[in-house]
């Protein structure tokens, strides 16, 4: 049998920033339609579902890493309003998120909670104490390597011996830092067959660099994506036509179309995904395909549409794929999603 997971978050009635992950198995486009329905009802108070996945914490971005017969699933973690310092930001609509959780499953219907498994205080030459963004955890050569957006600081990377932790940094820098924009969040990294490793990030623009061997340091230019013809190009080349604040409204007729954040890569049988949180606000979810990493990438279309602004405008986060060998042809899809106002407010 071939089933799908999809990961994404809740937004429930209460008067909290309350995003969080949850599980549906798609077993073809009429029942991922039924769940999407299912979960717009539950939002709305009209149905009740057992779901989020944890319900004890308010996650989000969940990064999925399969290790053995066990699938890890890391996530950020929007603080709940006893848990933040500050006075002032108790109240505000923003993000708090300070740490990193961890979850484990080898069902995908038991899960253990691990707790934080790595925070912003394991950075030591961060700019900020809130920002706990979007992360993904990798596996090579016997290394646990943890990518993390320090929004306007670059981003930077853990290391650890075990997915398990402890995650320590090993440069005391940030391992890229454009200084002169903060589209520098939601590393995605993916290791190709012939060993190159590609690390992907950015809002509102789509950038890469390749990784050396030891996932720790970079080889070559920053790249970013030409939306005219969908080829990743130098950013010394092409910095002069980046339009850092384009409207909203142009990216309609970008290559790949709606580009807003979050870029998840992978590979799947020959062909190369980018899967993406695409229009803003609120945001849907889309994807593109290449036959090469450094593109020509093109627009396929939605994954899932944007939710109603009726009931709040929802960030989609980043789109994640991981196969799970240990079940028959899994394939695991992740999302997330950020409250960006809290109910009631407008």
């Amino acid at each position: 049998m071939n089933k799908k997971f999809f990961f994404q978050s809740l937004f429930f009635c209460c008067a909290a920033l309350v995003p969080q992950c949850y599980a549906v198995a798609d077993n073809g486009v009429n029942e991922l339609l039924q769940d999407s329905l299912a979960l717009q009802a539950a939002v709305r108070g009209e149905k009740s579902v057992n779901l989020p996945l944890f319900q004890t914490k308010f996650t989000a971005d969940p990064a999925p890493l399969v290790v053995g017969d066990t699938l890890f699933l890391y996530t950020s973690h929007d603080a709940s309003p006893e848990d933040i310092p500050d006075l002032n930001e108790k109240n505000s609509a923003g993000f708090f998120m300070y740490d990193w959780l961890l979850w484990s499953t080898t069902d995908m219907v038991n899960w253990t909670e691990h707790g934080a498994v790595a925070s912003l205080k394991d950075i030591t030459w961060r700019s900020r104490d809130n920002g706990a963004w979007a992360i993904q955890i990798v596996e090579r050569n016997g290394k646990y390597y943890l990518y993390a957006p320090l929004h306007g600081h670059g981003i930077g990377v853990l290391v650890a011996d075990s997915p398990y932790g402890p995650f320590k940094d090993p440069l005391g820098k940030p391992l890229v830092w454009q200084k002169e924009h903060w589209d520098d969040i939601d590393p995605s990294v993916f290791t190709d067959d012939d060993g190159q490793a590609y690390m992907y990030w950015g809002n509102p623009h789509v950038y890469c660099i390749k990784l050396n061997e030891d996932m720790i340091s970079t080889s070559g230019d920053i790249f970013v994506l030409n939306q005219q013809d969908g080829v990743m190009r130098p950013v010394k080349e092409e910095g002069a036509k980046i339009n850092l604040r384009i409207p909203g409204s142009q990216k309609a007729d970008w290559k790949v179309k709606n580009y807003q954040e979050g870029p998840w890569f992978y590979k799947r049988n020959g062909h190369y995904y980018l899967g993406f949180a695409s229009t803003c606000c609120p945001e849907a979810l889309g994807y593109a395909m290449s036959d090469s990493p450094m593109g020509p990438w093109e627009w396929k279309g939605p994954v899932i549409g944007e939710w109603t602004a009726a009931y709040g405008k929802f960030f989609a986060g980043k789109a994640g794929f991981v196969s799970l060998q240990w079940l028959p042809d899994f394939i695991n899809w992740r999302r997330s999603r950020h409250t960006w106002q809290r109910l009631g407010n407008d």
